[in-house]
């Protein structure tokens, strides 16, 4: 008799677990399915795509130029270049980006004084003021197969750090990013 009630117990117990198992697939399998129809119906995802010929160029930043001033022109500039393999049909923006290590002794998250300004050729793409560390976008612009220059001006706000940046360091770099975007259209 006891060795009925262990069987009958054993066989209970694994037919628990086969009922769980088969109700952790159904869920899983349904879910797929259901974040698989949600995507393709509005055709924002189909298929999938990789393209690795994003072209940029651009130049350090001296932090020794990194002047105190009211003029921009004063301040340090660098050019970034831009551009993608007609190869490629899935870029359609990138943004230019400024990285401020944390190693960084300016005051930036503490005196808003570190500004900046991109310009293409003479027209005003976007400026504004930097006021933390890490990565912190400057621009989104257009990406074409024809290479486009932009400028980028780095200056310290004179009117603003009041010698709060004086005796301290600098560290940082431009640096450009794409993401990949669909070309399905509805």
């Amino acid at each position: 008799m006891k060795n009925n009630q262990t069987i009958l117990k054993k066989w209970k117990i694994s037919h628990l677990i086969l009922i769980l198992i088969i109700y952790m697939i159904s869920v899983t399998g349904s879910t797929y399915a259901y974040l698989t129809s949600k995507a393709s119906s509005n055709n924002s995802l189909t298929g999938t795509g990789y393209c690795n010929d994003l072209n940029y160029t651009s130049q350090e930043i001296n932090s020794d130029e990194l002047l105190s001033t009211v003029n921009y022109l004063e301040g340090v500039t660098t050019t970034v270049k831009l551009s993608y393999n007609a190869s490629c049909t899935i870029y359609k923006s990138a943004s230019i980006n400024i990285h401020t290590n944390t190693t960084t002794t300016s005051p930036i998250t503490r005196v808003h004084a570190l500004r900046y300004k991109v310009l293409n050729g003479s027209t005003l793409i976007s400026e504004g003021i930097v006021t933390q560390t890490g990565d912190v976008v400057l621009a989104t612009v257009p990406l074409t197969t024809t290479e486009t220059t932009y400028n980028v001006y780095l200056w310290i706000d004179s009117n603003v750090s009041q010698g709060e940046y004086d005796a301290t360091t600098y560290s940082g770099y431009i640096f450009a990013r794409s993401e990949q975007t669909s070309t399905i259209t509805q």
